[in-house]
C-alpha cells in the first residue's frame, strides 16, 4: 500500500475518534526505521487509548501489520 494511503488512513482513524492536534512527519531522510511519525494529543486516558484502539484497527482492516504499539 502507497505510503500516503497509509497516512491517510491513520489520520483519518484518528479523527473519527476526535483526536485533537494531529501532525504528520516525513522522516524518510532521517532514518530508515520509519518513514512518517504521527502525533496527536487527547483529553483524557480514556481518550488516548480508543485513539490508539482505533488506529490498529484500521490497519487490521487495510491488511497492514501493526508491530507494536507504545504507551
Amino acid at each position: 500500500m502507497d505510503i500516503r494511503k497509509q497516512q491517510r488512513a491513520v489520520v483519518d482513524a484518528l479523527e473519527d475518534v476526535k483526536a485533537q492536534d494531529i501532525a504528520v512527519y516525513n522522516t524518510e531522510g532521517l532514518t530508515g526505521l520509519f518513514d512518517r511519525v504521527v502525533i496527536a494529543t487527547a483529553t483524557s486516558n480514556r481518550q488516548t487509548r480508543a485513539l490508539a484502539q482505533s488506529v490498529q484497527d484500521k490497519a487490521k482492516e487495510l491488511g497492514i501489520i501493526v508491530i507494536a504499539v507504545e504507551g
